[in-house]
Formats: structure tokens, sequence, C-alpha cells
């Protein structure tokens, strides 16, 4: 029996994506995985009964020379993850995916720059979902920590095999 394409598991792809650009100075890692968290939780709260998913991540490390791997110590638990690569001021990741996510991704916008009282988030479509399939893996492996909320299983798009349903 030979292998085909149609053999993989396809990914249905009905939205579009937007980028969530966060142009905020941050001291270190920790005051950014702070501002990630409460941002983490005003968006869980406007998305609560929407059909909107997102996956957002804190990094200090250049995409191109980020290398992620994890330290073993031989004890119970979860391994430490280690980053290595070129450092850059820490910076926030974030990918809205979802039903009517143009308007929802520009009202977080406009919630998230009221509390800082100046302009520090702006929403973008994302080019194309072949963008989006390398952006993914791209935040996955420079991210000091990831989080996630809703139906759609990003980590899905790191096979980069998708079809796009057009409604």
């Amino acid at each position: 029996m030979r292998f085909k394409l149609n053999d993989l598991r396809e990914i249905l792809i009905k939205y579009d994506f937007y980028i969530l650009e966060i142009d905020e100075k941050f001291e270190n890692i920790d005051e950014a995985s702070v501002f990630m968290r409460r941002l983490n939780d005003m968006l869980r709260y406007m998305f609560k009964n929407k059909n909107i998913s997102f996956i957002m991540g804190v990094s200090e490390v250049d995409g191109k020379s980020a290398i992620k791997y994890s330290i073993k110590n031989h004890t119970r638990g979860r391994p430490k993850t280690v980053i290595r690569g070129k450092k850059k001021e820490p910076h926030i990741h974030a990918l809205l995916y979802g039903e009517k996510v143009c308007t929802n991704a520009l009202d977080a916008t406009r919630r998230i720059n009221k509390n800082a009282k100046r302009t520090i988030a702006k929403a973008y479509k994302a080019r194309d979902n072949g963008f989006v399939s390398g952006y993914v893996p791209y935040l996955i492996e420079q991210s000091k920590s990831i989080r996630t909320f809703g139906n759609f299983d990003f980590m899905q798009l790191k096979g980069g095999y998708y079809r796009e349903v057009l409604a």
C-alpha cells in the first residue's frame, strides 16, 4: 500500500488569523510574564462566550537563533526547558483565530491601549495561512511560556498540512 498526501490528517481552516502585536518595553522576562498573564485573563474574559481561540507566548530570544531543549535531572515532574540564542528584550507574541475575529481583535487592542493609556497594541490580519503555519512553530520554539485558549488546536499547524474551507 502506497502512502498518499490525502492520507494525512487535514486541518480545516474556516476563519482568518489575526496577529496581536504588543509594543511594550519590559525590564526582564518575569515582568513580561506577569503582563502576559494579565493579558491572557483579559482576553479569556472577552472571548468567553465567543468562538475565538488564541495562542500567546513570551520570549527574550531572537527567533532565528532560538534553540529549545529540556534538561533532564532524573527527578519527577516536568523537565526544565531552556532556550538558547541571541538575547533580545522580552516581547510577547499573540495569534487569534475564530469567528468574527477582526472586530474582536480590534476591541481587544482598544481595551489594551485604554488600560495602558497609550498605544501599545496593534492587530493585523496574517498574510495567508502558509505564513501562519510557519509563525506557530516560530512562536512555540522561541517562547519561554505559552498560553492557549479555545477549541482550535494550534499545535496541529506545526505539521504544515491544512486545507482551507471557503465559506
